[in-house]
């Protein structure tokens, strides 16, 4: 005959053995409810439940296993990150990530609720961190425009390709006035471009 250790799978064989003798133990004591919606007064059942789920949880803990989701989590915040309809606001992620740390912290006597905790804080991680990402990388974007602009700066890097040079200009002033982004990359005729470091001020048609 083939035998599993008590802590062998999770909810194993004699786990899933526990928790029915559990709730069989409840009906048998008459819970109403026991086999549907718990009716008022059944919470001997839930109790029994509520201790068969604990005792899992913290074995599942303990066992390094249920930590194995917690990347599988962070990539969930992610993607509701970038499933939401507009930008979120990422100071609301900030603190809805600080919440749920300080709830992992208040609920490490309590299993379950420890466990929650730990989800929450994994998605709400995910998303705290594309929304940081986010701002990190946003600029502004020149519009087209029918009239070329001139765009005054320095030069931070020259690419010499077979058809064009191609400048990395940092922008420090942008005539007529409007965004001003950091960065430009420009497109040049070959062998005119300006050595790296050199101030020019250059047409450009965005």
């Amino acid at each position: 005959m083939e035998s599993h250790p008590p802590g062998e799978g999770g909810l194993g064989r004699i786990g899933r053995a526990r928790t029915v003798a559990a709730v069989a133990a409840a009906v048998r004591a008459g819970v109403p409810g026991a086999f549907g919606w718990p009716a008022l007064g059944a919470q001997p059942l839930w109790d029994a439940l509520w201790a068969r789920l604990a005792a899992d949880a913290r074995a599942e803990w303990e066992s390094g296993r249920l930590s194995l989701w917690l990347p599988v989590l962070f990539a969930v915040g992610m993607l509701l990150y970038f499933s939401a309809e507009q930008e979120p606001t990422v100071w609301a992620a900030l603190g809805l990530s600080a919440v749920l740390t300080l709830a992992l912290f208040a609920a490490r006597p309590h299993p379950v609720s420890f466990g929650l905790a730990a989800a929450g804080v994994a998605v709400a991680g995910g998303f705290s961190v594309a929304c940081l990402q986010t701002l990190r990388i946003a600029h502004p974007v020149l519009a087209p425009s029918e009239r070329a602009i001139r765009l005054t700066g320095y030069v931070e890097r020259v690419e010499h390709r077979a058809t064009a040079d191609r400048i990395l200009l940092r922008v420090t002033s942008v005539d007529p006035p409007g965004l001003t982004p950091g960065l430009v990359r420009l497109s040049l005729a070959r062998g005119s471009a300006p050595p790296t470091g050199s101030g020019i001020t250059q047409l450009a048609r965005p």
